[in-house]
């Protein structure tokens, strides 16, 4: 795969036990590339000379690469702690972060809202739909939107509030912006838009997207 351009302060993530260490680009040189300590709360990513790193890559154009390099050794600078690693070699290239999908099966509650009002916030939404949200099942997610499978017809365009549970259990409007009926089951594929999400919420979408990704490449293995 062609290699990719390494810029000076870009993010990187190393997933490991189904922990996300994050990492910044400090320096780049023709053949290596200095990284800060990768960290996750107050706890360092241990790693040692000679060994393999395999990390995820957010370039600028977006997207977002799965990279292999090997580490040449620790160095110290004002009291901190980076990572001399090889030029990354470039494994894969993944879809933009908040539009890549990954195929997941896991249990969530919806509730398709009344169309006679306008709801632009979650907070717009009265506290007592949330009692009547139903359960389903996911097809699939990304950090854009969702898909699961229900029996209720809905239209287009449709406002919906759904529960799930990824790190911790998260509440999101949504808009419909797909249907698809499959008549062998008599059920309906609902692609969901996440509506005025807070990025924040976004990223911890996204890292349990990558976490997934790493485990079903350990898996594969």
């Amino acid at each position: 795969m062609a290699a990719i351009k390494f810029r000076i302060n870009d993010k990187i993530e190393i997933i490991d036990k189904n922990i996300t260490y994050k990492s910044n680009v400090h320096d780049v040189h023709e053949k290596t590339v200095l990284i800060d300590m990768p960290i996750s709360g107050n706890n360092y990513y241990m790693m040692h000379q000679g060994s393999e790193l395999i990390f995820y890559y957010c370039a600028e154009d977006k997207n977002v690469y799965k990279c292999k390099s090997v580490v040449l050794g620790k160095k110290m600078d004002n009291n901190l702690q980076f990572v001399l690693i090889t030029y990354p070699e470039v494994l894969e290239k993944i879809q933009r972060r908040e539009y890549f999908r990954l195929p997941v099966a896991m249990e969530i509650k919806y509730y398709f809202l009344p169309e006679n009002r306008v709801y632009n916030h979650i907070k717009d939404v009265p506290i007592g739909y949330f009692d009547r949200m139903q359960r389903a099942v996911t097809i699939d997610i990304s950090g854009g939107g969702i898909k699961f499978v229900t029996r209720e017809a809905v239209m287009k365009n449709t406002n919906v509030i759904i529960k799930i549970n990824l790190f911790e259990e998260i509440i999101l409007l949504c808009t419909v912006v797909r249907v698809e009926k499959d008549d062998e089951t008599n059920q309906y594929k609902i692609g969901l838009r996440f509506d005025s999400i807070d990025e924040r919420i976004r990223e911890k979408i996204i890292r349990f997207i990558f976490q997934k990704l790493r485990e079903q490449n350990r898996l594969l293995r």
